[in-house]
């Protein structure tokens, strides 16, 4: 072990840092790694010349463990290196914001996971006694893992959300009128407003509340605007057994959206979003065509309305009350034209007579059904 001081740790972390924030791609050796590390270590481990007012407290109990200094001097840096990747995207906007947000995440995420394990002692000591002692006097405490996460979100989600999430919803809405997208920038997207959402009262877990927040809920938003405008002008120019192919396709390239990018929980609400806007408001448009498809035997279109109508509230009673009259109708009918044909025979001798007693029968239990 060989103790050293803040300013002689830094000396050695910080261009190991830099280049792991900026160069990410081309990775560190091994022997980088030890040399890291060491000085995390060494730093964390010195008892000696503690001279940081954050490593004086009156309170402190157990081992002499010391970070805040290192813990302090790591989140300005990091935070340095955020706010200057921020600037550098003032002027984007569209595909060229999203192209430069996803990109810088994943560089950052995995920038972020060789940090994590290089001040891994200072994580499994010195931040795991603030947190358990529950020190949040100054500043929250987080693994350096958390702690990167929680800066990408305060200096840069926050300063770039509203023209990335924008620019994500107009890529949603090519792609829904038919235009090829990449569906891996919104996937990314996703997963980092999933990430940053890391719960304020116990940073060792993490919440939906970003992406319910910030995507999700602008997202059925341009759901139902996109869907009603399309589904009124499309019914009112197309016949109704169109309409509900329409829907149809529709609903099923939504739940197809889920698995290509979004939250799995985003799931629920999207299709009930869905099957208001394109089923219950149109319902009684959909109800209206259902006896001109009994009456011409059209079994898909009818096939196609019950699995339509069975996921809204009350979308099959009309049907039902339609279908009973139908079916009273057709008996009626067909008691008719039985009793037609027995009186038919009957005229006809006495052969007749017994063809008569049977369709007597058969209309007896027609009736009965």
């Amino acid at each position: 072990m060989n103790p050293i001081g803040l300013a002689a740790a830094w000396d050695t972390l910080r261009p190991g840092v830099d280049r792991i924030l900026t160069k990410w791609d081309e990775g560190i050796s091994a022997n980088e790694y030890m040399v890291l590390y060491t000085a995390t270590y060494d730093y964390c481990t010195n008892t000696k010349g503690i001279s940081g007012i954050s490593e004086q407290r009156a309170d402190q109990k157990g081992a002499n463990l010391i970070g805040a200094d290192l813990y302090l001097e790591l989140r300005r840096h990091i935070e340095t290196h955020l706010q200057q990747t921020t600037d550098l995207a003032a002027d984007l906007i569209d595909d060229a914001i999203i192209n430069y947000y996803t990109k810088h995440w994943t560089k950052f995420t995995v920038s972020v996971t060789t940090l994590n394990h290089i001040f891994g002692y200072l994580n499994r000591h010195w931040v795991k006694r603030e947190i358990d002692e529950g020190h949040k006097t100054i500043y929250e405490i987080y693994i350096v893992g958390h702690l990167a996460l929680v800066s990408w979100r305060d200096h840069i989600f926050q300063r770039l959300q509203e023209k990335v999430i924008k620019a994500a919803l107009k890529t949603i809405t090519k792609q829904r009128n038919g235009e090829t997208i990449d569906t891996g920038l919104l996937k990314t997207i996703v997963e980092s407003c999933v990430s940053i959402g890391l719960d304020e009262n116990d940073s060792r877990k993490s919440t939906l509340d970003i992406y319910k927040i910030y995507f999700e809920a602008p997202f059925i938003d341009a759901t139902e605007s996109y869907y009603k405008a399309e589904s009124e002008m499309f019914t009112t120019q197309n016949p109704i057994t169109e309409y509900m192919k329409k829907a149809e396709i529709r609903l099923q390239e939504e739940e197809k959206r889920v698995e290509m990018y979004l939250h799995a929980s985003t799931q629920k609400t999207l299709i009930t979003t869905c099957e208001t806007v394109l089923i219950k408001n149109h319902t009684g448009l959909i109800q209206d065509e259902f006896q001109a498809l009994l009456d011409n035997d059209r079994v898909d279109d009818l096939s196609r309305m019950y699995s339509l109508l069975h996921r809204v509230p009350e979308g099959l009673d009309r049907l039902r009350v339609i279908f009973e009259a139908h079916v009273r109708k057709q008996g009626l009918m067909a008691i008719e034209k039985v009793s037609e044909s027995a009186s038919a025979a009957a005229a006809s001798g006495p052969a007749g007579k017994g063809e008569e007693r049977r369709g007597r029968r058969r209309a007896q239990k027609t009736t009965q059904c």
